[in-house]
């Protein structure tokens, strides 16, 4: 029973390794300015402040 719980545990850990390296892989072609993320309101009507 143990070695079967010992294979399942290094085959799950082999499909965790290479799909870390998938991720490293694929984030090399994202770019930080590709992604874009703004939690401020496009419409005017929603802002609560204005500055002059």
């Amino acid at each position: 029973m143990s070695k079967i719980i010992s294979l399942i545990i290094n085959f799950l850990n082999r499909i965790n390794k290479i799909s870390w390296k998938i991720i490293i892989f694929l984030s090399k072609f994202i770019k930080v300015e590709d992604v874009n993320i703004s939690n401020k309101p496009t419409k005017e009507e929603y802002r609560q402040f204005k500055v002059d």
